[in-house]
C-alpha cells in the first residue's frame, strides 16, 4: 500500500508491505468480519520547505507486526482498518519505548473488490 500528499511547500510519500494470517472474525449487521494479524514494514519519506530555508528532506523505516479489519458491509464494497506498529526503526534503536507511538501507521479505507 501506497500513500502520499503533496503541496507547493511539503510532500509526505510511505510505501507499505504486510503478510497476514487472516480468517473470518464473525458476522455484523448485514456483512462478515475478516481480521488478519502477521508482520509488516514501512518506508516514509518526506520533506518541507518554505521561503526563508532549504529544502529538508527525512525518511524513516519501521518493521513490526500488523494486524487488519476489513467488514465487507455489501460485498463487493468494504471498510477497512490497517496497521504497522513500529517496533524497529531509527527513533527506537536503542530502546527507547516512548518513541514507540510516534512509528505507528494505520490507514482507513472504503472500497471495494474486483
Amino acid at each position: 500500500m501506497s500513500t502520499g500528499v503533496s503541496t507547493t511547500a511539503y510532500y509526505h510519500s510511505a510505501y507499505r508491505l504486510s503478510a497476514y494470517k487472516t480468517w473470518k472474525a464473525g458476522d455484523y449487521f448485514i456483512g462478515n468480519i475478516e481480521a488478519g494479524f502477521g508482520a509488516g514494514a514501512l518506508y516514509a519519506i518526506r520533506s518541507f520547505k518554505d521561503s526563508t530555508t532549504e529544502e529538508e528532506k527525512k525518511s524513516d523505516y519501521v518493521i513490526g507486526p500488523s494486524f487488519f479489519a476489513r467488514w465487507m458491509f455489501a460485498a463487493p464494497f468494504f471498510i477497512t482498518v490497517d496497521s504497522v506498529y513500529g517496533i524497529i526503526g531509527p527513533s527506537n534503536r536503542y530502546g527507547d519505548i516512548f518513541a514507540l507511538n510516534a512509528r505507528d501507521n494505520v490507514n482507513f479505507t472504503i472500497g471495494f473488490s474486483l
